[in-house]
């Protein structure tokens, strides 16, 4: 609790984390953040899911986000085919 106490911005309410996030919740987060690292930290303050929970909500929230990038910046089939070249050297 003091870990939570201490990171919170002192000028705005938090509500209590929540154990458990909806899609619509999770797109929510990504919707309006510059980067990746907001959305982690906006992630991070408002839920508490169990370990194994977070990280695969975070890591789809990462793809997610990447994904978005690149179909903003029209290289989204570059990018995925540089990430099948990488997958075809495991």
């Amino acid at each position: 609790m003091r870990t939570r106490l201490a990171v919170q911005p002192a000028d705005a309410w938090v509500p209590a984390r929540k154990n458990h996030a909806t899609p619509a919740q999770l797109h929510a987060l990504v919707a309006p953040a510059p980067d990746f690292a907001t959305v982690k930290a906006r992630f991070t303050r408002l839920y508490d899911l169990p370990p194994e929970a977070a990280a695969v909500t975070l890591s789809a929230l990462e793809q997610y986000y990447l994904q978005r990038r690149d179909r903003q910046a029209h290289r989204q089939a570059a990018t995925q085919a540089l990430v099948d070249q990488l997958f075809e050297n495991d």
